[in-house]
């Protein structure tokens, strides 16, 4: 094929923009001499029912499983840069908290555990208990004695009461950003409880079965879980920006997509060289020629 370089550029743009799809039609004045009967007359372009029958632009499973492939490695790098965010954030910025936690038993008597209403009365009172326990005057109690820094409503907060479906048993927690503190705060809550709980409804005093323990490992997440989170999230948000790229992308890639979305057979394939388009493969020629006979 034989054809002056204007109107070879005219043609490779005119294939490109056939790539990109919406309602033109690029006419061509200037003759291709091809050793050939056939001469390209015009080329068009359309998107979804406009100049030729068209379908719209899908993607399979397998084939966006082939583009996630071609992108592991961004894929493991965002979830790197990620999970190292994460890892700083729960290193550097997150307080750490410990949580220490008592127990008390309810008890309506101080010498019967087998009477039935016993049971079910003890069984009622621990929902009473619950609510006397984070009462105001309980909790100013144990600030004033352990001398904290924080209100009753800022350790109302940190105290949690649970109590297991059937049972008569109450378990106190109590986080804090100091493990030490915790448990001296718990332990000095359960006492502090079970007084004023015998005091003010007349019953026998809760009893402490089991006091708190410096905990070891704090409550809230960890570094390791926290940079594991953060891997996991940057991989998924990754990978999804892709997916939705892909999903977005509409344009033609090879000739087998334009016989599917298209419907039109492809006669003969012209490649991108856009060096050439630019006008700068003749001079690269030139320049190539000018250093073969200085060689020479």
């Amino acid at each position: 094929m034989c054809a002056p370089p204007r109107a070879a550029r005219n043609i490779a743009k005119a294939i490109m923009e056939v790539a990109r799809m919406s309602n033109r039609r690029y006419d061509f004045t200037s003759r291709v001499r091809v050793q050939s009967p056939i001469s390209l007359l015009y080329v068009t372009r359309s998107r979804y029912g406009g100049d030729w029958h068209s379908l719209p632009h899908t993607h399979h499973c397998a084939e966006l499983f082939y583009v996630l492939r071609s992108k592991i490695l961004a894929i493991l790098m965002c979830g790197i840069i990620f999970g190292g965010l994460a890892f700083g954030y729960a290193k550097y910025l997150v307080t750490p908290q410990y949580t220490s936690s008592s127990m008390m038993l309810v008890l309506t008597k101080e010498t019967t555990l087998s009477s039935l209403a016993d049971l079910q009365i003890g069984s009622q009172l621990t929902k009473d208990y619950s609510l006397l326990i984070t009462s105001r005057p309980v909790l100013t109690e144990v600030v004033d004695n352990l001398d904290l820094d924080m209100d009753y409503k800022q350790l109302k907060d940190m105290i949690t009461v649970a109590n297991q479906d059937d049972t008569r048993i109450l378990q106190l927690s109590v986080e804090y950003s100091d493990a030490k503190k915790a448990k001296e705060i718990v332990d000095k809550l359960s006492e502090v409880a079970s007084e004023y709980i015998g005091d003010k409804m007349e019953v026998t005093p809760p009893k402490i079965i089991e006091k708190g323990e410096v905990p070891t490992s704090r409550s809230n997440t960890g570094v390791a879980k926290m940079a594991v989170m953060g891997v996991l999230a940057g991989m998924i948000l990754c990978a999804g920006v892709i997916v939705v790229r892909t999903i977005m992308d509409d344009t033609i890639k090879s000739e087998e997509d334009i016989e599917k979305y298209l419907g039109l057979s492809t006669l003969s394939v012209i490649p991108d060289r856009k060096d050439y388009i630019n006008g700068s493969g003749k001079k690269k020629s030139k320049r190539n020629d000018a250093g073969k006979r200085k060689a020479s």
